[in-house]
């Protein structure tokens, strides 16, 4: 189910007008195809639209056999981290950062994590990871989630020299990376090198729709794709809608980019004394000195009716107590602009008297 009151950015012009318009041209379509199966993978009419996209995008060039559409980013990831990895090839993870491990655990593959501090620079924690690891596949996300860096350039460079010189694979996650103004890491990188993964309904701020997609690299192929709804296929209902979506991309992803932008100006503004706001992605992460606590800071600001995630969503559970209660996500994507304001004013209220919740 699709509620537009629901999402990044509801309430914002445009962007409702152009989902229904999206859900209006698609409904004869999808009673033509009710008395049709789920659409094989092998046949699926999305590939070369997502081809399309990412080429015009990112400026890789795309076969449309090297892409595989999924049910959302999750499986995504299920599918490519079964794809890469095995008992004798780890996954490597930044901590801290989404909960990658999770899906780790569930596909049964190992994995190893490496602390980071992001003041350090992208290009100290790039040698930090592969200098840490040299048998399996790194994962990273672009921009990162949940500090907002972008790695550059040459960082992703460095990650490509490793893997050509270890055998191992290299997994980007780009969730996030269409609201990033600069592409320029785009441009260099080598997408043969990378598997890559993203989610259409995080991109389109269309919470339930459920689709996502990998390109892999040329000659690379899926591994157990039975054990997912790989094997089975999407609804035409699905397709058809993913499809009335990506013809209305660019003025999508126009709209939320533009709205996210936005939303980390007011967080420059009313936080920027406090805390370093990102240039990129969805979220503010404040990092608590000693002794401040990230627990009963969010103890307090739920209090005050601001919810942020869990301290220990962004590390595993294996990691030391006080990984675990450093740092705070704060999302800046979920809330109207006054709801948003309102919150953060609390925020930055409950962290400059943090000196009482220690």
């Amino acid at each position: 189910m699709i509620d537009l009151d629901l999402g990044t950015v509801r309430g914002v012009p445009g962007w409702a007008d152009t989902i229904r318009a999206a859900l209006a041209s698609c409904h004869c379509a999808m009673l033509a195809n009710l008395q049709h199966l789920p659409v094989e993978h092998s046949l699926h009419p999305m590939r070369a639209q997502v081809g399309a996209l990412i080429e015009r995008e990112y400026g890789w060039v795309t076969d449309p056999e090297q892409i595989t559409i999924c049910y959302g980013g999750a499986e995504a990831l299920h599918v490519t981290f079964r794809s890469v990895a095995d008992a004798e090839h780890p996954l490597s993870f930044l901590v801290p950062s989404f909960p990658y491990w999770d899906i780790a655990d569930d596909c049964g593959v190992p994995w190893v994590a490496t602390p980071i501090a992001p003041a350090v620079g992208t290009a100290v924690l790039a040698d930090a990871v592969t200098n840490r690891f040299s048998n399996g596949s790194i994962v990273l996300t672009q921009p990162h989630n949940p500090f907002g860096f972008a790695w550059s350039s040459s960082d992703l460079a460095h990650f490509e020299q490793w893997a050509a010189t270890t055998g191992g694979g290299l997994v980007l996650d780009l969730v996030g990376a269409s609201t990033c103004a600069d592409r320029s890491w785009a441009t260099t990188m080598d997408p043969e090198s990378w598997w890559i993964v993203d989610s259409l309904s995080k991109r389109f701020a269309v919470p339930g729709l459920r689709l996502g997609w990998i390109r892999r690299p040329r000659g690379k192929r899926l591994r157990h794709p039975h054990r997912h709804g790989l094997s089975v296929g999407l609804s035409y209902s699905v397709v058809t809608l993913g499809e009335h979506l990506l013809v209305r991309a660019r003025t999508l992803t126009s709209i939320v980019s533009r709205e996210i932008e936005l939303r980390r100006s007011t967080a420059r503004r009313l936080l920027s004394d406090l805390l370093k706001v990102p240039e990129h992605g969805l979220f503010v992460t404040f990092d608590c000195p000693e002794p401040m606590s990230a627990q009963r800071l969010k103890e307090a600001l739920a209090r005050e009716s601001v919810m942020v995630a869990s301290p220990q969503f962004l590390v595993p559970r294996i990691a030391s107590d006080s990984l675990k209660d450093r740092y705070l996500r704060i999302s800046i994507g979920n809330e109207p602009e006054e709801r948003l304001a309102q919150g953060l004013d609390l925020v930055r209220n409950a962290i400059a008297s943090a000196d009482r919740i220690t």
